[in-house]
């Protein structure tokens, strides 16, 4: 909850962004999004994501729910919107698989 609430946020979410936007698009999708969505996200839900705890369905979950992507839509998340996109993924990662009461009173 710090790191998503410190002045920081934003710009170390952009940086990441750009680190991973190799086109220069503005834009990413596939593995390079995931890729950055890891790098993003604190340390602690890195690595249960890497251990498969919430199970591999995260990333298609993360990205569909917050693009509203279906048949017809696009799985990318722009630079400006990346920084909500993080803060989504683990709002859904409270929701989906917390057991934690604390979470239905989680203010980002």
């Amino acid at each position: 909850r710090d790191k998503v609430l410190a002045d920081s946020f934003l710009d170390d979410c952009w940086a990441i962004f750009k680190k991973f936007d190799t086109f220069g698009k503005e834009k990413l999708e596939g593995q390079m999004l995931w890729k950055a969505l890891l790098a993003a996200l604190p340390e602690s839900y890195r690595k249960a994501i890497l251990s498969n705890q919430y199970g591999w369905s995260l990333q298609q979950d993360s990205v569909y729910a917050f693009t509203g992507c279906g048949r017809d839509g696009e799985a990318a998340v722009t630079f400006i919107m990346f920084p909500e996109y993080v803060k989504f993924t683990l709002a859904l990662i409270m929701y989906k698989y917390s057991a934690n009461a604390k979470v239905l009173d989680c203010k980002m």
